[in-house]
């Protein structure tokens, strides 16, 4: 049998994968599961590990750190890491200090199994080394405060500008909710780039960025409530943006994966909004179907599903390819066409009835799409 440890801070990744390896390979491993890098420090060294799973983003100590360790206490079991950040940087950290292949979540579990089989088909898997004092229970209870393990927070050269002040820092925040809002990717992806380019550390310590980060969360949120949902999916997965603030140890790290997520959340709320357009031009289109015979003007329509009137205009034409004047006058003769085939109603009936006050404004209209008058049309029969 042989040893394997799952490290993931995500409880239920943490029972999911051992329920995999479980069933998948059954009579070849015994797994041990720890939810930080501390935790799984402390069972390596009561009991000798020969495959480590791990996440690379994990409090106390992030999966990084641990593959570091073990590779200074040649500690010889091998690594798979795993995490939702497809990151050439952390890729090429991971690989290069001594991981054996890197997985992104979700995880796809065909090559995590493929992994496993290469990884046990490797004969003999070498015994880890008991770690030393490395790992002591002092080194351990040390990892709950700063050490050399948990680099500067400030570890990227910032602007230091005399010019930039804390509440100008904000404001690019403000800015960034703004374009976020109005799904502008490029001028979201710039003033956020701003914001964590102006960080200076004489200008706002680390743990005050972090406030206002999950201040600025909230904010979106409240401002769009489909925010609310889209945050709420990603709730303790790597795209968890509260726990990114939180956990992210360095400022690069924040903002590469803060923008990240940024970005993804506002691919999800185009989607969304995309939905709710659809739904409103197609409730436009019955709503039409059914008053075609009143006085239906672009605004009032437009104040119906709480569009604004321009933004209605371009989204009717965008969708159905006319303009709501066209498509209005279209429906309006098409029912006139079909009430012709009744002798028993007047042409001036005919007009009222499809919504035209005033007969001569009917036939023009009537001849402009059909080419013909509504009597001659009556008269040869024409359908």
């Amino acid at each position: 049998m042989l040893n394997l440890l799952i490290a993931d801070d995500d409880s239920a990744i943490l029972e999911g994968l051992s329920q995999f390896v479980s069933s998948h390979f059954p009579d070849i491993f015994t797994i041990f599961q720890a939810e930080n890098g501390a935790m799984a420090l402390e069972i390596m060294r009561e009991t000798p590990i020969h495959i480590l799973l791990s996440d690379i983003k994990m409090p106390l100590l992030d999966g990084l750190q641990l593959i570091q360790l073990l590779k200074s206490a040649q500690y010889g079991c091998r690594i798979l890491v795993l995490s939702g950040y497809d990151d050439y940087p952390l890729i090429r950290t991971a690989l290069k200090t001594g991981a054996c292949d890197y997985l992104l979540k979700p995880v796809n579990f065909s090559l995590l199994s493929k992994a496993l089989e290469e990884l046990t088909g490797e004969e003999p898997l070498p015994w880890p080394i008991q770690l030393t004092a490395l790992c002591s229970e002092d080194f351990l209870a040390s990892l709950s405060t700063p050490s050399l393990f948990q680099p500067d927070f400030y570890d990227i050269p910032t602007v230091n500008n005399p010019f930039i002040t804390y509440d100008t820092l904000k404001s690019y925040l403000d800015k960034t909710q703004f374009h976020i809002i109005n799904l502008d990717f490029a001028k979201t992806r710039e003033t956020l780039n701003q914001f964590f380019r102006h960080a200076h550390p004489e200008l706002i310590s680390s743990k005050e960025l972090r406030d206002i980060l999950s201040q600025f969360v909230y904010n979106i949120m409240h401002h769009h409530s489909s925010m609310i949902r889209i945050i709420s999916k990603y709730k303790l997965t790597d795209f968890d943006i509260l726990s990114c603030v939180k956990n992210m140890p360095t400022l690069s790290q924040l903002q590469t994966h803060f923008l990240q997520i940024v970005l993804k959340y506002m691919e999800e709320l185009e989607n969304i909004c995309r939905e709710h357009e659809n739904q409103s031009i197609l409730q436009a289109i019955q709503y039409i179907q059914g008053h075609y015979s009143s006085e239906l003007m672009l605004e009032d329509v437009a104040e119906q599903f709480h569009l604004h009137p321009n933004y209605f205009s371009r989204l009717f034409k965008l969708r159905t390819g006319v303009t709501f004047r066209d498509y209005l006058r279209n429906t309006r003769i098409e029912k006139a066409r079909e009430l012709l085939s009744d002798p028993s109603l007047k042409i001036n009936q005919i007009a009222l009835l499809v919504g035209y006050k005033d007969t001569a404004h009917f036939n023009r209209a009537f001849k402009d799409l059909t080419g013909t008058t509504p009597s001659h049309y009556r008269k040869t029969g024409k359908r």
